[in-house]
């Protein structure tokens, strides 16, 4: 995750919020610095839940073939298959709606840091045909209880983009704003959720492939203990040092959880409904400012963590 990891300047955003209610700015400025952490803590959570969803099938195919290799049987190439959770097509459209998602974000930022409508257009009406991409790539899917909150969540979005694309291209960028946010609460809560939810499955499933690793760390350890004398020492050592370095991953492993973050990030979205709906004051922009600060201190602690997981694992 080297280079992509968002380390949110807290101070900086607070005193662009402090700023832009000194001056008693407009509706779209006001929106300004809670939206572009929103968008930059999105984008750590998206990366965060694409390498889960990338690493899935992996974690089960590796599962099985260190199970194998231990009760000392054969490999089957069917027996891989089978125990693949997602098939490649399902991993595909759900990284593409993580990559909808992310966009999004990016849309947002634009309708609040921008008065130019037609780049603002371009960009959503980009947006929405790859979301309808996206809707047509997810009909295809097989239907299955796996598949079904995920299927149920793609088409709203589409929707929304479309509509605002179209108020922008009449130039109203604030109402464009306001429709992006308030029309998207639901869908885009539904569909964070759901994605939640398979990167759940990916988390237990990788946690349970770790705790199977560390009985093969143990066993190595005591097969070396095996050895007459103290003239395998040195190989004592090294499992011993081998299992210290893993029961660390191990330890530090749920600190990768993405769940909380996931649902941080809808409910930051939620809070940046509630201020679209609100009288736009000091306070309410206050609110808003802490609820999307907390949702960019969980990106950034689970972002960190994956990204130490991977440097040491």
């Amino acid at each position: 995750m080297s280079g992509l990891l968002y380390l949110i300047d807290r101070k900086a955003v607070l005193c662009l919020i402090a700023a832009c209610v000194t001056a008693g700015c407009a509706d779209q400025t006001a929106y300004r610095a809670p939206v572009s952490t929103f968008q930059d803590a999105s984008s750590v959570m998206v990366h965060s839940a694409r390498i889960y969803l990338t690493q899935l099938n992996k974690v089960e195919r590796d599962a099985y073939i260190r199970r194998q290799a231990a009760n000392n049987q054969h490999i089957r190439l069917n027996e891989i298959e089978k125990k693949q959770y997602f098939s490649p097509e399902e991993i595909a459209v759900r990284l593409e709606a993580l990559n909808g998602l992310s966009r999004y974000g990016e849309l947002l930022g634009q309708l609040a840091n921008s008065d130019a409508p037609e780049k603002i257009t371009a960009g959503a009406s980009d947006l929405a045909h790859s979301l309808q991409k996206l809707s047509s790539d997810v009909s295809q899917l097989t239907e299955k209880p796996a598949n079904n909150k995920f299927v149920n969540s793609t088409g709203p979005v589409v929707q929304i983009v479309g509509e605002v694309a179209r108020i922008a291209a009449e130039k109203k960028i604030q109402a464009a704003l306001d429709r992006a946010i308030l029309a998207g609460e639901g869908p885009i809560r539904d569909l964070i959720h759901a994605i939640r939810d398979d990167i759940t499955i990916a988390y237990e499933r990788k946690r349970n492939a770790l705790s199977a690793q560390r009985v093969d760390y143990v066993d190595a350890y005591e097969d070396s203990v095996g050895a007459s004398g103290n003239s395998n020492y040195d190989q004592r050592k090294r499992r011993a040092d081998e299992l210290i370095a893993y029961l660390d991953v191990w330890e530090s492993f749920p600190l990768t959880n993405p769940y909380e973050g996931l649902n941080a990030m809808a409910d930051a979205y939620s809070a940046l409904v509630a201020y679209a709906k609100s009288p736009k004051a000091p306070t309410d922009l206050s609110s808003l400012a802490d609820q999307v600060e907390l949702f960019a201190a969980r990106a950034n602690r689970i972002g960190a963590a994956i990204q130490q997981l991977e440097q040491n694992y």
